[in-house]
Parts: C-alpha cells; sequence; structure tokens
C-alpha cells in the first residue's frame, strides 16, 4: 500500500514538472510511509524523487522506531544522523541534485527554510500534488472507512 503511493505521488510529481518532495511529520508522512514520527524541532523528512526513489533522514535516537514501522520495506532508503552532523546537508548529499522541489503544507517554516538552503532551489508547496493523491481512495481505504464508521 505504502509502495503504491510513493509510486503515486511520483507520477504526479512528473507530471507536475517538480522533481522532489519532501515530506515531514504528520499526517501526509504517516499516509505515505505509515510512519507516526513526532514532529521535533530534529529534522525527520521523506523524499521522493519522481522517478520514484525515495529516502528517508532521522535522528539517529529515531531510527529504531522507523526501522520497527518497516519503512525500509516500502521501497526508503532510511538514513541516521548524529548530533554532531548537520542532517539538512547530510540529506541533500545523499539524494543528489535538485531542480524544483516541493513541501508538505505543514512543514515547519525552520525547515523548509534549511531544505531549501541546502539543496540550494526554493520550494514551493505541495497542496495540489498530495490532496488529489489522498482524495482518491483505494478499495482497502473505503473498506477500512466503512469498517470505521460502524
Amino acid at each position: 500500500m505504502f509502495s503504491e503511493r510513493i509510486a503515486k505521488v511520483a507520477a504526479a510529481l512528473q507530471g507536475s514538472g517538480n522533481d522532489f518532495l519532501f515530506v515531514t511529520p504528520g499526517a501526509d508522512l504517516t499516509y505515505l510511509t505509515g510512519y507516526r514520527a513526532l514532529p521535533l524541532e530534529r529534522l525527520t523528512c521523506l523524499a521522493i524523487r519522481q522517478d520514484g526513489r525515495a529516502w528517508m533522514i532521522v535522528p539517529t535516537l529515531e531510527h529504531p522506531s522507523a526501522v520497527a514501522h518497516n519503512v525500509q520495506s516500502h521501497g526508503i532508503d532510511l538514513l541516521a544522523w548524529n548530533e554532531t552532523e548537520n542532517p539538512y546537508t547530510k540529506f541533500a548529499d545523499a539524494i543528489g541534485k535538485v531542480s524544483n522541489p516541493l513541501v508538505n503544507n505543514l512543514m515547519w517554516v525552520e525547515k523548509a527554510w534549511h531544505l531549501q538552503s541546502a539543496v540550494g532551489k526554493n520550494v514551493q508547496l505541495a497542496d495540489s500534488v498530495l490532496s488529489d493523491i489522498r482524495e482518491i481512495k483505494s478499495a482497502q481505504e473505503i473498506a477500512a472507512l466503512h469498517e470505521a464508521g460502524a
């Protein structure tokens, strides 16, 4: 399910002219990965490239939790950063060249600014890319909604 959602984001990026989507903790990250990371001052961020490759960077202390949530089983390269490292430059080095990135709408401004600086490109909001994907429910999601409603 999560691999399919990441693939849908990649396809939407191709159609939008954007090459990357960055997502920090919140409902969008949980929707895309199943990982319910806490929104803390330390960087946890998912990056999805338009070709479908995905990375997630987490603080070293949160790495076991991300592993326990099977993040890597969805085709996501999991990176950990230590307190003495700059997570933004480490993440930018890992993902490579970025041309036209998007960030999820609820990303903290501080994190968006640091990502923007690290990749050397201005970021834009991903509102339409993510909302369009999340609006269309799979049969499994519809069944879960019916069960929750009952």
